[in-house]
């Protein structure tokens, strides 16, 4: 039967190739092509352009074409950086050394949240190089085309397989705005190729260092520092505040975390022939285990499962990887606060002054760092990689299901809330009176909210859109102590990776007598929620001992005394309560300008 040629052109734009693996010139002509593509929230610069000879370890080539270089991806609405961060992606400014920390001044505000991924520490490992490397385009390309109002559906920043991912009408218009919201408040550094000289050989070392054994923390002096890769990684983590991190890797399905490095393994007793015989209660609990628990199940729920792709196991690494000395995981986590774990003098080898592992400022190395062990088989299949018009759908490919995974690390890093189905015209205006709505996202749980109110005067319009300093003037509603799931507090992945329709809290707010308390002026409304209170506790047991939680992911969102300074004018200013936009309600109708468009998540 010949089929319509409406269908035949509707297959033809919907249909995408699966995933395959990239050589080395294939994924680097991918990474400069996305830089080009899209300047305005991609940038690009090499482990050699910023920090020189530090990256300079691997002799020869890569390819018969290229030398082996550290490419790193920067993802961000640049337009809109604060000036301290507005170099970020540049190799002349990522090159600049880290400021001296007694000339560094206190601040009030934080820097924009920033976010680590690693495609391959290990270059036979190929699911993350190429979800690492997804995961940026879509976020970039979903930007693009937001900013440029256009639809999902024809979009022409998207390819096809990846308009077809997005669906149609408010679904695709609602993961447009979410996307557009990440890039405008986060910064990613990503590396799909971390190891370039494994990826390009298929090899899991590079030369003959293994790199995920590079890292300075719980190792020998002679140990660390001896790789490019873990070099290049060192200089990032010192002139940056990463505050969640993945690192992919292969060989078995899993998403693990805190602990990994030996000194905190499990006491085990063996049997003369190697056999274990008993094992003690676990060790390996860490002060960020709530924090690190919430997330791992997040992520493994919005991965999925099915056609022979099984749910990722999730726990610590020690208990159910293997513990390793100088592993990046736990480095990433507690290089700047557990002595226990340091290199004292840092790594004592040629090239690379010990002073760069010695020590690490209080801001730096306190990164919520997930290891996602992506498949049991470390290539792949490439035949279960799946292809990205499923890139939002709950089935199985490893590759998709890891870019669905990215996406809750790249959210998770700070709270937000926002209103729901308000219109943008600067300051927000909403004609309905009753039934205010809003989502949370940024945090698996909504432990109370708040909603405060003020009159629409002539003070109000002159700082408009200003929450701290209408704040100032605000009345206060009784605050509802009724806690809900937040964005990745919930077990419905589908409604997390679109609708968000679980993470609404709705509040019944009386405008009629707030105008007439202010004379009959319209009133400004705005909501404060508190999230994942359980995030600022260490568990019984957590080693080491006597240790609160550590990550700033943790920390700043649940004390409002935490205070990170770190180089060159980056920040972390930790609070308890995470502000909508301001909305301004009033019973009468507005007509909406020409132009304006619905706001559905965020401006």
């Amino acid at each position: 039967m010949r089929l319509p040629t409406q269908l035949l052109l509707l297959a033809a734009t919907t249909t995408a190739a699966p995933y395959a693996d990239l050589t080395y010139d294939a994924m680097r002509s991918e990474i400069i092509a996305l830089a080009r593509e899209q300047p305005r929230f991609v940038r690009l610069f090499t482990g050699r352009e910023a920090y020189g000879d530090l990256a300079n370890v691997v002799g020869g080539r890569c390819s018969a074409k290229h030398a082996c270089e550290h490419f790193v991806l920067v993802l961000t609405e640049f337009a809109s950086l604060p000036p301290h961060q507005a170099g970020a992606g540049r190799a002349a400014d990522e090159g600049r050394r880290e400021d001296a920390v007694e000339q560094r001044r206190p601040t009030n505000t934080s820097s924009r949240a920033e976010v680590f991924l690693s495609g391959a520490l290990h270059g036979d490992e190929r699911v993350g190089p190429l979800a690492t490397l997804a995961t940026i385009k879509l976020i970039a390309r979903a930007s693009a085309c937001h900013a440029d109002k256009h639809s999902a559906e024809n979009c022409p920043h998207l390819t096809p397989g990846e308009r077809a991912s997005f669906g149609q009408g408010t679904l695709a218009a609602k993961r447009l705005a979410w996307l557009s919201h990440l890039s405008r408040t986060r910064i990613v550094y990503a590396l799909p190729a971390t190891n370039p000289w494994g990826f390009a050989n298929h090899k899991r070392t590079e030369v003959r260092i293994d790199t995920n054994r590079d890292f300075a923390i719980d190792t020998a002096p002679s140990a660390c520092a001896q790789s490019a890769t873990g070099r290049v990684v060192n200089e990032l983590f010192r002139r940056h505040i990463f505050q969640v991190g993945i690192t992919f890797h292969g060989g078995m399905e899993a998403i693990a975390y805190e602990w990994g490095a030996p000194t905190y393994n499990q006491a085990r007793r063996f049997h003369s022939h190697g056999r274990r015989l008993r094992m003690a209660p676990p060790r390996d609990l860490a002060p960020d285990d709530a924090s690190q628990v919430a997330i791992s199940g997040a992520m493994a729920l919005v991965a999925g499962e099915g056609l022979g792709i099984r749910a990722y196991r999730k726990s610590r690494m020690n208990s159910i990887v293997y513990p390793v000395h100088g592993g990046m995981e736990d480095w990433a986590y507690a290089a700047s606060w557990d002595p226990a774990l340091s290199v004292k003098g840092g790594c004592s080898v040629k090239g690379y002054g010990r002073e760069r592992t010695a020590s690490y400022d209080d801001a730096s190395n306190r990164c919520s760092m997930l290891l996602v062990e992506t498949s049991n088989a470390k290539a792949g299949p490439p035949s279960l990689f799946g292809s990205e018009d499923k890139l939002f759908d709950m089935g199985p490919g490893h590759v998709t299901r890891n870019v669905r995974l990215a996406l809750v690390a790249v959210d998770v890093v700070e709270p937000y809330a926002a209103w729901r189905d308000s219109t943008e015209e600067g300051c927000i205006h909403r004609a309905s009176s009753t039934d205010l709505k809003f989502s949370v996202g940024g945090a698996a749980r909504v432990e109370s909210s708040t909603i405060y109110w003020g009159c629409y005067d002539a003070y109000a319009k002159s700082v408009c859109g200003s929450v701290e300093k209408l704040l100032v003037r605000a009345h206060k509603t009784t605050n509802d102590e009724t806690a809900s799931p937040a964005r990745w507090g919930h077990a419905d992945a589908a409604d997390a990776l679109g609708p968000d329709e679980r993470s609404v809290r709705s509040v019944s707010f009386d405008a009629v007598e707030a105008r007439q308390k202010c004379g009959g002026d319209d009133v400004w409304v705005v909501a404060g929620v508190r999230v994942d209170g359980a995030w600022g506790r260490a568990p019984p047991g957590a080693r080491p001992a006597g240790f609160p939680p550590q990550t700033h992911l943790a920390r700043a969102r649940t004390d409002a005394g935490w205070r990170k300074l770190g180089a060159n004018g980056r920040a972390v200013v930790g609070r308890t309560e995470w502000f909508t936009d301001v909305l301004v309600v009033s019973p009468r109708q507005r007509r909406r300008r020409a132009g304006r468009r619905p706001r559905l998540f965020f401006g």
